[in-house]
């Protein structure tokens, strides 16, 4: 009988994130070519209909996942320094590491969108104004600016934002884990109640205080991982144990997401939901992710299947370019539709997901393989193949 070894996990190879992130990029486009075709999802069993509505319609928290796997995955490696003897990572590692990964697609993203003239500004002050703030990555700090140039790339600020102060958030949790973790906790759900009353609730919600739970969620449990992995290995072994923890968090997560759906039509929403749905989104993706990798190989290898694990490899030019790819093919009325409203032509609304999804997946594996992988090998870094089945994509987040 195999038992588990706490260096059989030590290595990056966490395919289990990678099909979190398959799924979290998957249910971002989901939503937001639902957001043009309103396109529903029910699946008709018999004469039964089973109504699958809330994963497109509140898929917008496939980006919380985003966040949490970001927490876990630049924790990780402090977490591996403090139970497995690892070299700690230095600041300048850390950001010369973050640069890489994040500015050139997101650089060239924004110059494609300016140049092909799929973005509009009122004034030359107002031109300045967003592209400055876009490029700086605090546009999410003003109403103004926060959904400028293309809407998702207010994640990418909050993102880098939380860059800017990990390496302090790193060492207060090395040193005082519970303490640091329940505090970014408490300072998440405090910052979300103070604003969600606002009448600029939507752009304040998004913003670093109001999701870095979700960070922490990550980093925390990144560390409990390794400290299950080193420290307890008979724990670790239980793998029947893991996998329904691992189930229970999915069941969770669904949980919450039929929450976010349930509550759609209600005043202020998402915002108001969000001040407690982003805690209990944090503590059912824990429960997936840490259940995930100590649970039957069988479950993991199910977690981060072929689709999953190429949707991850691909999951950062697809984040930065579906949602301008979709418009611009509405824009076009590419496909095109029948009748004065499109809403009303359901084989239209099936046609555009399916060609809306093509074209940003080609577009995201060419830029993701020429571009992105592009600089990593003109600089001599060794990066991953495309992905096979079971091949280990991605320790970045997106």
């Amino acid at each position: 009988m195999r038992t588990f070894s706490p260096k059989s996990q030590t290595s990056a190879h966490l395919a289990a994130l990678d099909g979190l992130r398959g799924i979290a990029i998957a249910l971002v486009v989901w939503y937001h070519v639902w957001q043009i075709t309103w396109l529903r999802a029910d699946a008709h069993v018999g004469a039964t209909t089973l109504n699958f509505n809330e994963i497109p319609e509140a898929g917008f928290i496939g980006v919380d996942l985003f966040f949490f796997i970001s927490g876990f995955v630049l924790f990780y490696p402090y977490s591996r320094a403090l139970f497995d003897g690892c070299p700690r990572p230095t600041a300048r590692e850390f950001f010369a590491r973050r640069a890489l990964k994040i500015l050139p697609s997101y650089y060239l993203s924004i110059a494609v969108v300016i140049g092909l003239g799929w973005v509009h500004f009122t004034s030359l002050g107002d031109a300045l104004a967003q592209i400055a703030s876009h490029l700086l990555f605090i546009h999410v700090l003003w109403n103004e600016t926060y959904g400028g140039i293309n809407g998702v790339l207010w994640s990418l600020a909050v993102e880098v934002q939380f860059y800017a102060i990990f390496p302090i958030v790193a060492w207060c949790a090395m040193r005082r884990a519970l303490p640091t973790f329940v505090t970014l906790g408490a300072l998440g759900i405090g910052y979300r109640l103070l604003v969600v009353h606002d009448f600029d609730a939507t752009y304040q919600i998004q913003q670093l205080p109001g999701t870095i739970d979700l960070f922490a969620a990550g980093m925390a449990c990144a560390y409990v991982f390794r400290a299950i992995a080193t420290r307890a290995p008979r724990i670790a072994q239980r793998r029947t144990f893991w996998t329904i923890v691992a189930a229970i968090g999915i069941a969770a997560s669904a949980l919450a997401l039929r929450g976010a759906y349930d509550t759609r039509l209600l005043p202020n929403w998402p915002n108001a939901w969000y001040v407690f749905g982003r805690t209990e989104l944090g503590l059912s993706f824990a429960c997936v992710s840490l259940g995930s990798l100590f649970a039957y190989p069988v479950w993991q290898r199910a977690l981060a299947n072929p689709i999953f694990t190429f949707l991850a490899f691909v999951s950062y030019n697809l984040y930065l370019y579906h949602q301008i790819i979709a418009r611009a093919l509405f824009a076009a009325r590419v496909p095109e539709w029948m009748g004065p409203d499109p809403h009303s032509d359901g084989r239209w609304g099936l046609v555009f997901t399916v060609v809306a999804f093509a074209l940003s997946l080609a577009v995201a594996w060419i830029l993701t393989v020429t571009v992105e992988r592009g600089i990593y090998r003109g600089l001599g870094i060794r990066v991953p193949r495309t992905p096979a089945r079971g091949e280990h994509v991605a320790t970045d987040p997106a």
